[in-house]
């Protein structure tokens, strides 16, 4: 489940953008005060519409006897945040602000506080829901075993668990080995899986697609939703691939940042005026020379230019053992 905190005073309306795309296990906490309480027709319809729970909850700005408080709104929100950490009565938890400030709550929470189980994150509108993390590599990593194993505690298919015991008994280096080879054809098995093999291929074949066009929870909801044209199958085929979307999407994106990473650190030594086409001959002629001589006898069949060839081999042979070993990598 996720709750969004919205401050009211600091985003208005505008940090409700993208509400429509929330389900009923979402819950919306408006923390508003008298002075910044205006609600547009607009508004009141999405709200309305909305499929989360809608709490609303006006602050106060000074106590009893005295003067307005500073950042009022902010204290009691925050202690709300808190709240929810501390009763963990929600996974991914969102402020919606441009207020900075809360940057020092977040910062305390990573410091102090952290739980794996909770998502904390500070952003503008609840369509700004940003899925990246740091150490991508490990982290999807780590829930991708943990995926095969949930998978292999609940499947019935032999075959299907055959083949996910062999992903899972494959080394790191395997792994990434194996998710450039045939990582589509990974993600559409654990697709079957995770439907316990009962989807027909064409609808497979769309979900996948749209996982592949989906960089965010909301995008993916809403392009379900879109697909199914109905609400209660598009939540429920939601709510199954929810869980797994971060692996799905890692799955999917594996071989394109391989490629990226590798083609960028050649375009790093060679400068960046170096064209697509030329960056990728180069690349595999890296990849398939195993000694300098072989890379020099390949860049001359290449280019068959004395010059260019000369300064291109100058640039490459402080770095080729480097770049020929993360080459074999991916």
């Amino acid at each position: 489940m996720a709750v969004y905190l919205i401050d009211y005073e600091n985003v208005h309306a505008d940090g409700l953008r993208g509400i429509e795309n929330l389900t009923e296990p979402d819950s919306i906490y408006i923390f508003y005060t008298k002075n910044h309480c205006s609600l547009t027709f607009e508004l009141y319809e999405k709200l309305v519409a909305c499929q989360a729970k809608i709490n609303l909850h006006e602050v106060s700005m000074c106590l009893k006897i005295g003067d307005p408080i500073k950042n009022a709104l902010d204290m009691q929100l925050i202690m709300f945040t808190g709240y929810l950490i501390g009763t963990k009565q929600a996974s991914e938890i969102y402020i919606i602000s441009k207020d900075k400030d809360f940057l020092l709550g977040t910062e305390f929470y990573k410091k102090y506080i952290h739980d794996e189980a909770i998502t904390l994150q500070i952003i503008p509108d609840i369509a700004s829901i940003n899925l990246n993390i740091d150490n991508l590599e490990q982290q999807h990593l780590q829930e991708y075993n943990n995926l095969v194993t949930s998978l292999q505690e609940t499947m019935e298919n032999e075959n299907m668990i055959s083949i996910v015991k062999q992903l899972d008994s494959e080394s790191s280096d395997s792994f990434v080995e194996q998710e450039k080879k045939n990582a589509n054809t990974q993600c559409q098995e654990i697709i079957n899986i995770i439907f316990d093999n009962n989807i027909d291929q064409k609808t497979a074949t769309e979900i996948f697609e749209i996982i592949t066009n989906s960089n965010t929870l909301n995008k993916l909801h809403s392009e379900i939703a879109n697909y199914y044209n109905n609400t209660q199958k598009s939540n429920a085929v939601y709510q199954k691939i929810k869980p797994h979307f971060e692996t799905l999407r890692m799955l999917i994106n594996q071989e394109k940042n391989f490629d990226i990473e590798y083609q960028d650190t050649i375009k790093n030594i060679l400068g960046n005026n170096i064209d697509k086409k030329t960056l990728t001959e180069i690349g595999e002629i890296i990849k398939k020379s195993n000694t300098l001589v072989e890379l020099h006898n390949a860049l001359v069949k290449y280019y068959r230019n004395t010059e260019k060839i000369k300064i291109t081999y100058q640039k490459l042979k402080p770095e080729f053992e480097s770049l020929h070993k993360l080459a074999k990598k991916f």
